[in-house]
Parts: C-alpha cells; structure tokens; sequence
C-alpha cells in the first residue's frame, strides 16, 4: 500500500513490459552483432559515410547503426537520412537540418541539438539522456519510449508529438510547447516545465512527481489518472483540464486557475493547499499552503 506522496500502485518502470520488451530487442542485437560479425551490425551505405566525411550534406543517405562520433556535423543538411541505432554520442549537431530522419534507437547522449530541426523524425526509443536541445523543433515527432532524462529542452516546440511513455526525469522543459502532443504515460519526476504550454495534451495517467510547473498553461488537457504529488502549479492555467483521479496529494495551487476544471472532487482537493489567489470550481474548498 502506498504512503503519503508516494506513486499509485502501477508496474515498476524499470521492469515495467515495454522496458522489458526494449532490453530483449537490445539483447538479440548484440547477440547478432557478435555471432554474425560486422555485417549484421553495419547496416549503413559506405560510400554515404563516405560523402559525410567530405559533405555534412547528406539527405537521404543509410547512416543506420553508423558510428559519427568523429564527424563534425553542426549544420549538417541529413534530411529524411536514416540514422537508426547510429552511434551520435556527444556529437555537435548544432542548427542541423534532421527534419524526417529515422533515428530510432540512436545513441543521442549527450548530443549538442541546439535550434535542430527534426520536424516530423522518428525517434522511437532515441537515448537523448543530457542531451542540449535547447530551442529545436520537434514539431509532430514520434518519440514514444524516448529517454530525455536531464536533457535540456527549454524552448522546444513538440507541438502535436507522440511522446507516449517518454521519459523526461529532471528534464528541464522550461517555456517548452507541448500543446496537443499525446504524453500519456510519460515520466516528469522532478522535471522543469515552467511556463510549458500544455493546452489539450493527452497526459492520462502521466507521472509529475515534484515536478515544475509554475504558470504552466493546460487548458483543456487531460490529466486523468495522472500524478501531481508534490508538483507546484503556483500560476498554472488549468481551465477545462479533465482531473479524474489525479493524485493531488502535497499539491503546491497558489494563485491556479481550477475554476473550470472538471471531475474534481473535495477528496482530492483534501490533500492539496492554495491560496485566496485560487480559483476553484463552486462549492470546492482548498486549505491554505504552509
């Protein structure tokens, strides 16, 4: 049973199916690459590595499982390249052009992606863990399992993405538009999202433990399921949010807008605090924080 402030019952993440799946598929990888040599896990074009030592102009080009570790790449034009399982640790891709790659499963770590465009990628299972994404464009990218744990998103615009069980631990998503992307089941434990725009994302059942989200705007999403425990939404837009079964509990609500809110009840309203300055539905009460 779980305690005060703790995450509802659910399956461990890390040994939750979809992790599960994820190191059985990394598991026969390597067991290709070991048993079969070089060729099964060299899959990329060589004369296109080759036109990418000499051309960081590069579009369309089979760079899956390539390591471009030494390449220097900021500014590099691979639109619609095929960069699966590549290798990109630590790599400079400041303002390239990525719009349309597939980059799923691709070592990102690291990666210096300041004002990149990957409008419309794959980046199904992408490692961009402390990554520098600071004001790239994601806009309607598919980044369902993503690791972006402590990366750096501040300013991105992931505006209509399907982020679905992204993981976004201590990320910082400061001023971020997630406006309209499908984030349900993802983790922002500890993230920062102040200022984020969230308006009409689906966020069931999503995990925002201690998280920022001061004056964040979330018109209109839906937070059914989800955990708030411990977030501060000091300013936060909640108007027409769905709040069904949302974990409120230790909720920071000084000076929200909940006055439109729907399916929220007193129960849960029990285990947050506000202020004069919040809005709440009528007939709902709030005690005042600490």
């Amino acid at each position: 049973m779980p305690g005060l402030g703790q995450r509802s019952p659910s399956p461990n993440r890390a040994t939750s199916p979809a992790r599960i799946g994820r190191m059985r598929i990394g598991v026969v990888y390597l067991f290709l690459s070991v048993c079969l040599g070089p060729t099964a896990a060299a899959a990329f074009d060589r004369n296109d590595v080759e036109r990418l030592r000499i051309d960081p102009t590069c579009r369309n080009c089979d760079l899956e499982s390539a390591d471009l570790r030494p390449f220097a790449l900021a500014r590099a034009d691979l639109e619609g390249a095929n960069l699966r399982d590549a290798q990109l640790k630590n790599v400079d891709l400041t303002s390239a052009n990525l719009k349309r790659v597939d980059a799923r499963r691709a070592e990102m770590e690291g990666a210096n992606l300041r004002g990149a465009d990957l409008t419309g990628a794959i980046l199904n299972r992408t490692d961009f863990e402390k990554a520098d994404l600071t004001n790239a464009r994601l806009y309607g990218t598919d980044m369902r399992e993503a690791d972006l744990e402590k990366a750096n998103l501040s300013g991105v615009t992931l505006a209509g993405s399907d982020m679905r069980e992204a993981e976004f631990k201590r990320a910082d998503l400061s001023g971020a538009d997630l406006s309209g992307g499908d984030l349900r089941d993802a983790d922002f434990e500890r993230a920062k999202l102040g200022g984020a725009n969230l308006s009409n994302a689906r966020l069931d059942e999503a995990y925002f433990d201690r998280a920022d989200m001061t004056n964040a705007t979330m018109v209109g999403a839906n937070l059914s399921g989800a955990t708030l425990d411990r977030a501060d939404l000091t300013g936060a837009d909640l108007s027409d949010t769905d709040l069904r079964r949302t974990r409120l509990s230790r909720t920071k609500l000084t000076g929200a807008n909940l006055a439109t809110a729907v399916n929220l009840t007193q129960e849960q309203l029990d285990r947050a605090c506000g202020d004069a300055a919040t809005k709440l539905p009528r007939g709902l009460r709030l005690r005042q924080c600490d």
